[in-house]
């Protein structure tokens, strides 16, 4: 084990070498620095912790999947779960 690691791993060990001694002693306590606390920005809420959308699961082949999300990318107003929130609405309209 090199000298570099030695020292890290003897601490861990609770061990210190003899030139840690001379130098440091083992009592001192030293405080810590300071750490100003800025304060928490706090995030929009997102679906997932919204009670009123649930998670479900579907099966669709690769293609259509890749091919929907390569145009959602280029499409910044409209994500996955808008798009199937909007085809299932269009969908009971029409089949009232």
């Amino acid at each position: 084990m090199s000298n570099k690691f030695r020292a890290l791993s003897n601490a861990m060990k609770g061990k210190v070498l003899p030139e840690q001694q001379e130098s440091e002693p083992a009592n001192e306590v030293q405080p810590l620095p300071e750490i100003a606390q800025t304060p928490k920005k706090s995030r929009a809420k997102g679906k997932r912790s919204n009670p009123d959308y649930e998670q479900i699961g579907v099966y669709i082949p690769k293609k259509i999947n890749l091919e929907v999300k390569r145009q959602l990318l280029e499409r910044s107003d409209l994500d996955f779960s808008d798009l199937v929130t909007k085809l299932l609405e269009q969908w009971l309209q029409e089949n009232k």
